[in-house]
C-alpha cells in the first residue's frame, strides 16, 4: 500500500516512529532503550526532513514504543506542527491509541507516555498509522544506530 493511500489528505507533517532495545536483556527488566523519529515535512518542495535520536532510560518492551511516540509528540507540539500523522510499526500501540478506551494498557508502565500524546492531540489534531517494518527502515536504523 502507498502512503498516499493511508494518510489524511489534509496531512502535512508525516512523523515515522520506531524503538529499540538490547536484545540481550529479559523481556520483564526494565532497561535502555533507542528511539528513531523523522519529521517530513511535505507542505514544502522539496520536503524538509528532520532527524532524531534519543535514549529513554528504564523501559520495558512494551513502553519502548510508545516513548518513541510521546517523544515525537512532545517535539511536534513544542514545533507548533499541526495537521500531523504519526506512522509506526506498532500495531498494537496503534491499535490502543485508536480505541476510544485507555483503561486497558498493555502494561500500565506505559499510561504515561500515551497520555503525552493524547494530551497533545487537541493541538497536533494527530492521525496514527500502521506501516509495515519496511516503509520503517530509516526510523529504525536511527534507534539502532542510537545504542
Amino acid at each position: 500500500m502507498h502512503l498516499q493511500q493511508i494518510i489524511e489528505p489534509s496531512t502535512c507533517i508525516i512523523c515515522y516512529t520506531d524503538a529499540s532495545l538490547a536484545p540481550d536483556f529479559p523481556v520483564q527488566n526494565l532497561q535502555e532503550a533507542s528511539s528513531g523519529i523523522m519529521f517530513v515535512n511535505i507542505q514544502v518542495h522539496p520536503s524538509n526532513t528532520l532527524y532524531i535520536k534519543a535514549i529513554m532510560k528504564d523501559v520495558s518492551l512494551v513502553m519502548a514504543e510508545p516513548g518513541a511516540l510521546a517523544v515525537a509528540t512532545r517535539i511536534a507540539n513544542n514545533m507548533r506542527y499541526t495537521q500531523i500523522s504519526f506512522l509506526t510499526n506498532n500495531s498494537q500501540l496503534v491499535h490502543f491509541l485508536s480505541s476510544s478506551d485507555y483503561s486497558h494498557p498493555l502494561d500500565w508502565r506505559m499510561k504515561t507516555y500515551t497520555q503525552v500524546y493524547d494530551t497533545c492531540s487537541d493541538f497536533t489534531h494527530p492521525h496514527l498509522y500502521k506501516i509495515s517494518r519496511s516503509e520503517n527502515l530509516a526510523t529504525n536504523y536511527l534507534a539502532r544506530e542510537t545504542r
